[in-house]
């Protein structure tokens, strides 16, 4: 029962606080801001390999649903995080796709296909420093 109450928190509907959810805790419910963070290949979607070929195809076909819902919850302001470069040992333990070494230990990481997927609607990139609500 425990592990079961931290997996699955009652979600606040109301609340002047930020809630942090799954996409799947966040279908049917809006927030003026909303914030689809660690948006990188084979997180988000995630990874397929290992399945059929068609065991794939509806894989992959789940995650965009569940991605569009999250992107979706908005009422005024969408982020879409990701990072371009994290420490190679954290890429290797989450066993992600990565570019090349850029700098002392960290490597490119690849952002999630899903951002292609919105074609000239995908807005220019902000650095986070410089992103301002």
């Amino acid at each position: 029962m425990i592990r079961y109450r931290l997996a699955q928190p009652e979600v606040l509907l109301e609340t002047p606080l930020a809630r942090v959810m799954s996409f799947h805790k966040s279908k049917g419910l809006t927030a003026e801001v909303v914030v689809l963070a660690g948006l990188i290949e084979d997180l988000t979607p995630r990874r397929t390999a290992g399945l059929a070929p068609g065991e794939r195809a509806a894989e992959l076909q789940e995650n965009r649903r569940l991605c569009f819902v999250g992107m979706t919850r908005t009422t005024r302001v969408l982020v879409l995080s990701t990072y371009s470069q994290l420490p190679y040992q954290l890429v290797m333990q989450m066993n992600a796709p990565h570019g090349p070494f850029v700098g002392p230990g960290n490597v490119r990481t690849i952002a999630s296909t899903f951002l292609d997927g919105l074609g000239p609607e995908l807005p220019a990139a902000i650095r986070g420093v410089e992103w301002q609500y």
